[in-house]
C-alpha cells in the first residue's frame, strides 16, 4: 500500500503511514505544510497550472480515502484536510475569475493576489469583453495600432526620372539634345534657341520610371508610440461602476503595454495634492497593479495635481519622453482658463497628447483633451 501511495502522491506523503509507534526513536520529518500551502496560493493561475492543482487535489482526496481506516494521528489528518481545502479554494476561485484571466493574457495573477482584491471579477471581465470603446482606445495607444495602419497604407505609384524613355519638348537644358546646342554657335540662330527655351520647346531627352511610396508615411510616423502616464480619478463620485470601468480600462492597457515592452505610470488622484503613484515596468506586473488599484481617496476631485505630475514625469524621466497622458474620470471638475492654457502649452512643448475617458453617461465639456471617449 505504501508503494502504491508513493507512486500516486510522491515520496513525502507515504511517510504519513509511518507516523505511529513503530518509529519512536527515529521519526521521519513532517512535511512543511505551510510551504506547500504558500506554493499553491502564490502560483500564477492559468489553464496549465490549474490542471496541475486539480490533479494534486484528486490525488490528495484519493490518499485521504486510502488512509481513512489507518491509525494516523488526528493533527496529521487535520493538516492533510487543510491542504485539501486550500486546493479546493484555489480551484473554486479559478472558476470565478477564469473569464477575467482569459482576457488578461500577459498577467500573472495568483490566488492570494486575487483574493486580496474586492473587485467583481465577473463584471470586470464583462466590461473588458463587451466594451468596443475600450478595445478601440487600447488599439490607438499601442504599437499594434501603428503597425496596422502602416499595413493598410496604399502604395502609390509616383513618377521618377531614372530611365530614358524617348524625347519630348521642354525647357530642361540639362537633358536637351546636342542638336539644340548648335543653335548657340550661330549668332543668327541664338535668338531662336532662347525663344524655344522660353516656350519650353527645346528637344530634350525624356526620362521616366515608377517608384512606389506610402502616401501617409510621414503622418503615421508622427503618431505616438511611447509609454503612457495614466491619471485615475478615485474621488467619491467615481465609486461603484465608474471606477470598475476605469480599472478594466487600465488593466487592458497594461496588458497591451506589457506585451509591447512599454512602460505605464499610474497616478491615483482625488482632491488637491492627493496623489499616489505606481510604475509598471519589468519588476511590477499586472497583479501588483490590480493590488495598487484597491486604493483611493473617495473625496473631491482636482485635475491640476495629476496633470502637473504627469508633465513632470514626461519631462524628467527619459523613458517617458514619448509618453501620452490618459485621464480617466467622470469629468466632474472645473478648471481655470489659465490652467487650461498652461496644459495646452505643455502639450505643445512636450509634443504629447491627452486622451480623456469619461466613465459616466454624462458628456462634460473638455477644453484640454485631444480626444474624449465615453465608456
Amino acid at each position: 500500500m505504501k508503494n502504491v501511495a508513493g507512486k500516486k502522491l510522491g515520496a513525502t506523503k507515504w511517510r504519513l503511514w509511518d507516523w505511529d509507534d513503530h518509529e519512536k526513536n527515529d521519526p521521519p520529518p513532517e512535511p512543511d505544510w505551510q510551504e506547500h500551502d504558500d506554493f499553491f496560493r502564490n502560483q500564477p493561475l492559468n489553464a496549465e497550472s490549474i490542471e496541475q492543482i486539480r490533479t494534486e487535489l484528486a490525488a490528495t482526496q484519493a490518499y485521504e480515502s486510502e488512509i481513512s481506516d489507518e491509525n494516523i494521528p488526528e493533527h496529521i489528518r487535520q493538516r492533510l484536510a487543510g491542504f485539501r481545502q486550500t486546493l479546493m479554494l484555489i480551484s473554486k476561485k479559478y472558476e470565478e475569475v477564469k473569464g477575467f484571466l482569459k482576457l488578461c493574457t500577459n498577467a500573472n495573477f495568483s490566488y492570494n493576489e486575487l483574493q486580496a482584491c474586492n473587485d467583481d471579477f465577473f463584471a470586470l471581465a464583462k466590461i473588458l469583453e463587451e466594451s468596443a470603446k475600450i478595445k478601440e482606445l487600447t488599439r490607438k495607444m499601442g504599437r499594434n495600432y501603428i503597425s496596422e495602419e502602416k499595413k493598410k497604407q496604399i502604395k502609390i505609384p509616383q513618377a521618377s526620372k531614372s530611365e530614358m524613355y524617348g524625347t519630348h519638348r521642354s525647357d530642361d537644358v540639362m537633358r536637351m539634345l546636342p542638336s539644340e546646342l548648335l543653335n548657340l554657335e550661330d549668332d543668327t540662330l541664338e535668338t531662336l534657341f532662347y525663344a524655344r527655351l522660353l516656350e519650353k520647346n527645346l528637344l530634350t531627352y525624356e526620362l521616366q520610371g515608377v517608384t512606389f511610396v506610402n502616401e501617409e508615411e510621414s503622418e503615421t510616423t508622427k503618431k505616438r508610440t511611447g509609454p503612457v502616464v495614466a491619471c485615475l480619478d478615485t474621488s467619491g463620485s467615481m465609486q461603484g461602476m465608474p471606477l470598475l470601468k476605469a480599472k478594466a480600462l487600465l488593466l487592458a492597457i497594461a496588458n497591451i503595454l506589457k506585451k509591447e515592452d512599454r512602460s505605464l505610470h499610474v497616478l491615483l488622484f482625488g482632491s488637491t495634492r492627493e496623489i499616489r503613484e505606481f510604475s509598471m515596468d519589468g519588476k511590477n506586473d499586472s497583479a501588483l497593479l490590480l493590488k495598487f488599484l484597491q486604493q483611493g481617496f473617495a473625496e473631491g476631485t482636482d485635475f491640476e495635481t495629476p496633470l502637473k505630475r504627469a508633465f513632470e514625469i514626461i519631462t524628467s524621466q527619459s523613458s517617458f519622453k514619448k509618453a501620452d497622458v490618459l485621464m480617466i474620470s467622470d469629468g466632474d471638475c472645473s478648471l481655470t482658463s489659465d490652467f487650461v492654457e498652461s496644459v495646452k502649452n505643455q502639450k505643445e512643448i512636450l509634443n504629447c497628447m491627452i486622451y480623456s475617458v469619461l466613465c459616466t453617461d454624462i458628456n462634460v465639456e473638455d477644453e484640454f483633451s485631444d480626444e474624449v471617449v465615453m465608456l
